[in-house]
C-alpha cells in the first residue's frame, strides 16, 4: 500500500468473526494467523476481506457511513480529535499516550509510552485497514510480531497482530484529551454535558457521542451502538458498542474507550462496581511489557501482555498527610471553590504585617506550601443557605466561618506537628492548627432465612425489638439515608436495592466488605433470601471520604472526611439520617487510641450544621477501648466529657458496642470467634448495640460475591453497632409521621429530639453496670411511651 498522504491505493478491510473464543496466550503463540474479536485464529474462518480506500480515506468514509446511519444527525468532533502530529506515512494524528503523574521509566506503574499512530478494535470492523502487501509480509515463516522494530509487531488487547503496514494502533489518544485529566487539581466549576452529566473535572466535557465521533475521525471504529446509554451509580454513564464500550467519567468530564480482552476482563471484574472505578485513559501502550497494552483506571490498571493475557494491578496509593488551619472567625480569607493561597498570599491578605519572621519560619518548614479550603465543594453562598436553614430549625445554632477552615497538604513523612505548632503562633489570625487525624473503617415478620440469626433485631433485652415498629408500618419510607465511609460493593448483591448512588470520592475496593455489611444492616431488602435490613424502604446513597491527590488521577490519596460530611448532609433534609462510619487516630494519656470522627474540629463543624438542620447524625465511637472522657482535642479541651465545662455537643448520636448476650457489657479484649471489638466508652456515648455476632450482607473473603454474608465470621465492632441505631432513627421518624405522639403533632422530629427519645431510660435497655456505653433503644417500649 502506498502510505503517502493523499494516496488512493486500495487496502483490505478484515471484518471479525465474533462467534469463537481463544485465549490471549493462544493469540501470542499464533504464527501466521490473525485473531477475530474473541481471539480465534484462521483467516478463512474468521476474517472476510473487502476493498476500501487506504487509511487516508478510511476515517472520512467511516464518518460518512456513520452520518448516513444516523440519518443526517450531526455529530461534533471534539477539538482533541485533530490534535497531535500528523504522521506522513500513516496519515493519522498521533500524540504521546500519557502516563500518570510520577510515572517515568518502567515498573509496576508503567511508563509514558512513545507517541505513535492510532487505531483500536477497528481490526474488528470496517475501520481496520491492512494492505495486501502488508498481509503477505506478515505471513512469513517468522511472525513479525516476534521481531521488535518501530511500528511493527504490535498487539492490542483484542489479540490481533499488527504489521508495519497495519497502521492504526489500538488507542486514539489524539482524539481524546484524556491526558489533560491526569494533570493538576480541579479548579473549574461543575459543568453539565449535553447528556446531562455533571462534571467537576475540566473545562470541557467530552460526551459519549462526541467521543465516538472523535474515535471514528481518528480511525478507531467501535462499531455501532448495541444498547442505550446507561447512567451509572456515581453520575457517570456507559454505552456498549459492537466492538467496545465508552464510559463517561463524571468527575473528570471526559469519556474513555475500552475494547478487546481488557474490556472483557473489566466486565468480568464487575465493571464500574468492581473496585477499579472508571477508566482515566483509553487503551495505551505499556512500555513495561514488550508489545503490551493497558487501560489505567481510578484505582488500578488492566495490562495486556501477549504472552500471558490480561492482569490486574491495584494501585497502592500513598496517603498524603495534611495540616488543618482554622483562621479566626471574622477574618476574610480570599478563597473560593478550587482555589489555593500561597504562603505569601496568605501572609499579605490574611495575616498582615508584623509576623514576617514567623512567616519565614513556616516557609522554611514547607517551601511552596499551598492553603486550600477544607469545605471546598460548596461556595460560601451555598453554605450560607444551609446555615440559614439550621438557624430556622435550631435558633440556638451558632455557625463558625466555614470558609476559614483551611488545609495544607504535606509530603509523606513530613513533620506535620511541627508545621501546625508554627502556624499556631500566628496569634490573632490562626485560632488553632493541628495535624489532620487519619480516619479508618471502625473495622471491620420476615421470610428471610438468615433473619433468625440477626439477634440484634430481637425483642429486648436481646436486641432493639424491630418487629414492634414494623407492625406499625415503619420501614424507612419517605426518608433519605446516606452512609459516609470508604467503599461498598454496589454491583448487584441479592439483598441490597439497586440504584444506590455514590455521591463522591473513591469507592475503595478494600472496604467493600465493610461498607456492604453496614448498609445491609440498615436497608437490606425484605425479600425471600438472606437477611432483612432495619429500614429497607429508605432511599439510600453513599459518600466516600477517600480522594486522590489531585482528584482521581494520581498515586497519592488524601482523606477529606470533613468535606465528605458536608457534601452528604447538604443532600439531606430535615428528618433524614446520616451515618458516619469512621474513627480517627488520637493519643490519650500517651496511648494511641481510636476515637469518634467529631473529635476533628472541622468534622465537628460539619456534623453540628447537619444536626442543626434537623438531620440525625449517627457516629461510631471507635474500637480501641478509648476512655473518651480523657480525650483532649486540638483546642486543648476535654471536648467529649459531658461533665466538663469544655464539653462540645455536636448533636450527633455516638454509638458504642456491647456484647451480644445480656447484660451487654463492654468487651475487654477482641474476640476472633465473634469478631467482637473493644468499644470506646465514656459519658459522650449515647447508645449501644451489638459489637459482635452481627449477621449481615457482605463476605470478607469474597467481597464481590452477590450472595455473600457475614456469617463465619460475623460482622463486628462499633461499625456493626452504629448502623443498628441509624436504622432505628429511620423507623422512629416514620412512627412520628404516622402515629399520634403523646407530645406535639404528627410529623418529623429534629435531631435533638430524636436523640432524647432514643436515650430515655423508659425507652431503652441499659448496658451492664459500669460499661459507660449508654443505652440500647427498645422499640416496643418506645412506642408505648411516646405515642397514644
Amino acid at each position: 500500500m502506498d502510505g503517502r498522504p493523499g494516496s488512493q491505493a486500495r487496502a483490505r478491510v478484515r471484518l471479525p468473526c465474533a462467534e469463537h473464543g481463544r485465549t490471549a496466550g493462544d493469540a501470542a503463540g499464533g504464527k501466521h494467523r490473525l485473531p477475530c474479536t474473541a481471539g480465534r485464529f484462521g483467516r478463512s474462518a474468521c476474517l472476510t476481506d473487502g476493498d476500501v480506500p487506504n487509511v487516508q480515506a478510511a476515517a472520512p468514509a467511516a464518518r460518512r457511513g456513520g452520518e448516513r446511519r444516523r440519518r443526517g444527525r450531526r455529530q461534533r468532533v471534539p477539538g482533541g480529535a485533530r490534535q497531535g502530529t500528523l504522521r506522513p506515512e500513516h496519515g493519522l494524528p498521533a500524540t504521546a499516550a500519557g502516563a500518570l503523574p510520577g510515572q517515568t521509566g518502567t515498573g509496576p506503574a508503567g511508563a509514558r509510552p512513545a507517541a505513535g499512530p492510532l487505531s483500536g478494535p477497528a481490526a474488528h470492523a470496517a475501520g481496520r485497514v491492512r494492505s495486501q502487501r502488508g498481509c503477505r509480509r506478515t505471513r512469513r515463516s517468522r511472525p513479525r510480531h516476534l521481531t521488535p522494530r518501530p511500528q511493527s509487531g504490535r498487539r492490542c488487547s483484542a489479540g490481533r497482530h499488527r504489521a508495519r503496514c497495519a497502521v492504526p494502533k489500538s488507542t486514539p489518544s489524539a482524539c481524546c484529551s484524556s491526558q489533560r485529566g491526569l494533570g493538576g487539581r480541579v479548579t473549574s466549576p461543575a459543568i453539565t454535558s449535553k447528556q446531562g452529566h455533571t462534571s467537576e473535572g475540566c473545562g470541557t466535557v467530552t460526551s459519549i457521542d462526541d467521543k465516538h465521533a472523535g474515535l471514528l475521525a481518528s480511525g478507531l471504529n467501535l462499531g455501532a451502538p448495541v444498547g442505550p446509554e446507561e447512567v451509572l451509580y456515581d453520575g457517570g454513564s456507559t454505552r456498549p458498542f459492537e466492538f467496545g464500550r465508552i464510559l463517561f467519567h463524571p468527575r473528570i468530564g471526559e469519556a474513555f474507550e475500552l475494547h478487546g480482552l481488557i474490556l472483557s476482563t473489566y466486565l468480568e471484574l464487575g465493571a464500574e462496581y468492581g473496585g477499579l472505578g472508571h477508566p482515566v485513559t483509553d487503551e495505551i501502550d505499556d512500555a513495561a511489557v514488550p508489545f503490551g497494552r493497558r487501560n489505567v483506571f481510578e484505582q488500578g490498571s488492566l495490562r495486556f501482555d501477549p504472552a500471558v493475557g490480561v492482569t490486574q494491578e491495584v494501585f497502592e496509593r500513598q496517603l498524603v498527610p495534611s495540616v488543618t488551619v482554622k483562621v479566626v472567625d471574622g477574618t476574610f480569607v480570599p478563597l473560593g471553590p478550587g482555589g489555593a493561597l500561597t504562603l505569601t498570599d496568605f501572609a499579605n491578605a490574611v495575616v498582615g504585617p508584623g509576623f514576617e519572621p514567623l512567616i519565614a519560619v513556616v516557609g522554611s518548614l514547607l517551601p511552596g506550601l499551598l492553603l486550600r479550603r477544607v469545605f471546598d465543594t460548596h461556595t460560601g453562598d451555598e453554605i450560607q443557605v444551609m446555615i440559614d436553614e439550621a438557624r430556622a430549625a435550631d435558633p440556638g445554632y451558632s455557625a463558625p466561618d466555614f470558609n476559614n477552615f483551611l488545609a495544607i497538604d504535606c509530603p509523606p513523612g513530613f513533620d506535620t506537628d511541627g508545621l501546625a505548632a508554627a502556624l499556631s503562633q500566628l496569634a490573632g489570625t490562626v485560632e488553632y492548627a493541628y495535624t489532620t487525624p487519619l480516619a479508618s473503617d471502625p473495622v471491620v415478620g420476615t421470610s428471610n432465612p438468615l433473619f433468625s440469626r440477626q439477634g440484634y433485631l430481637r425483642p429486648a433485652l436481646d436486641g432493639i425489638g424491630v418487629q414492634a415498629a414494623w407492625a406499625k408500618g415503619a420501614d424507612g419510607s419517605g426518608l433519605q439515608f446516606i452512609d459516609v465511609e470508604q467503599g461498598w460493593f454496589l454491583g448487584g448483591h441479592q439483598d441490597l436495592p439497586t440504584g444506590i448512588r455514590l455521591l463522591g470520592g473513591h469507592n475503595t475496593a478494600a472496604s467493600f466488605p465493610h461498607g456492604t455489611a453496614v448498609i445491609g444492616e440498615v436497608i437490606g431488602a425484605d425479600n425471600t433470601v438472606g437477611i432483612c435490613g432495619i429500614a429497607p424502604a429508605a432511599a439510600t446513597r453513599v459518600m466516600s471520604y477517600n480522594q486522590s491527590n489531585p482528584p482521581f488521577n494520581s498515586f497519592q490519596s488524601r482523606q477529606e472526611l470533613a468535606n465528605a460530611v458536608m457534601v452528604a448532609q447538604a443532600q439531606l433534609r430535615f428528618g433524614d439520617v446520616l451515618l458516619l462510619e469512621a474513627q480517627l487516630q488520637a493519643t490519650i494519656s500517651g496511648v494511641k487510641h481510636l476515637v469518634p470522627a467529631e473529635t476533628d474540629p472541622a468534622v465537628f463543624a460539619a456534623v453540628r450544621l447537619a444536626t442543626a438542620r434537623g438531620v440525625s447524625v449517627v457516629a461510631a465511637a471507635g474500637n480501641s477501648g478509648a476512655p473518651l472522657d480523657q480525650f483532649v482535642g486540638p483546642q486543648g479541651r476535654h471536648s467529649l466529657d459531658r461533665q466538663s465545662p469544655d464539653f462540645q455537643d455536636s448533636g450527633a448520636i455516638v454509638v458504642g458496642g456491647g456484647s451480644s448476650a445480656p447484660p451487654h457489657g463492654r468487651l475487654t479484649a477482641p474476640n476472633p470467634v465473634t469478631n467482637g471489638k473493644v468499644s470506646g466508652f465514656g459519658t459522650r456515648i449515647d447508645c449501644y448495640s451489638w459489637v459482635e455476632n452481627v449477621v449481615t450482607c457482605g463476605n470478607p473473603a469474597a467481597p464481590r460475591k452477590k450472595d455473600g454474608y457475614w456469617t463465619a465470621p460475623p460482622f463486628g465492632g462499633t461499625s456493626a453497632a452504629a448502623p443498628v441505631i441509624a436504622g432505628v432513627c429511620l423507623l422512629v421518624q416514620n412512627l412520628f409521621q404516622t402515629l399520634n405522639p403523646a407530645t406535639g403533632a404528627p410529623g418529623k422530629i429534629p435531631a435533638t429530639r430524636m436523640r432524647d427519645v432514643l436515650t430515655r431510660p423508659l425507652n431503652s435497655s441499659p448496658g451492664a453496670p459500669g460499661a459507660f456505653l449508654g443505652v440500647m433503644p427498645d422499640l416496643q417500649k418506645l412506642i408505648g411511651n411516646e405515642f397514644v
